[in-house]
């Protein structure tokens, strides 16, 4: 995969950081201030960095779109050190790379926050609609336990 970047840009240092925490493989192409047409041409016009070209020829633009494509990639979840540390620190068995990742289950407390309005069967429900990103997975939780109010104006303060 191929990061699109300016070295001094912090929107691409963040991604950069994402991709690192990840363990993901990737290569930086310096994007020149005064000639983004390589940028334009594979994104269909968008001149800003970051970019994340894919291997397989998806593309994404913006650094906040970038970071949850790569923290919402199912099929790289294995390949992720800091989710091999979650289920380490949550004394969990780690899951058979084998197996089908439509198999998996959730690990952790489900109930966390049952004495809020959310049970476990609920909070299971809202894990399992794969339709929803991880923002409208968590903005559903925070319907469900009374606080969309003020957790709506947080989100629409952070991702616009």
């Amino acid at each position: 995969m191929k990061l699109y970047s300016f070295h001094y840009s912090p929107f691409v240092q963040k991604v950069r950081a994402v991709l690192d925490l990840l363990g993901r493989h990737y290569t930086v192409m310096e994007v020149a201030y005064g000639d983004r047409t390589e940028l334009a041409t594979l994104t269909g016009g968008y001149i800003h960095v970051p970019v994340l070209a894919e291997d397989d020829g998806r593309v994404v633009c913006d650094s906040r779109r970038i970071c949850e494509h790569l923290l919402s990639d199912a099929a790289a979840a294995g390949d992720w050190p800091i989710a091999r540390d979650v289920v380490d620190y949550l004394g969990e068995e780690p899951v058979d790379e084998d197996e089908d990742e439509e198999e998996g289950e959730p690990i952790g407390d489900l109930g966390i926050v049952a004495d809020l309005g959310l049970n476990d069967f609920d909070m299971g429900a809202i894990i399992d609609n794969l339709d929803l990103s991880s923002v409208e997975m968590l903005v559903e939780v925070a319907d469900k336990i009374k606080l969309n109010p003020q957790f709506r104006k947080a989100v629409e303060a952070a991702v616009g």
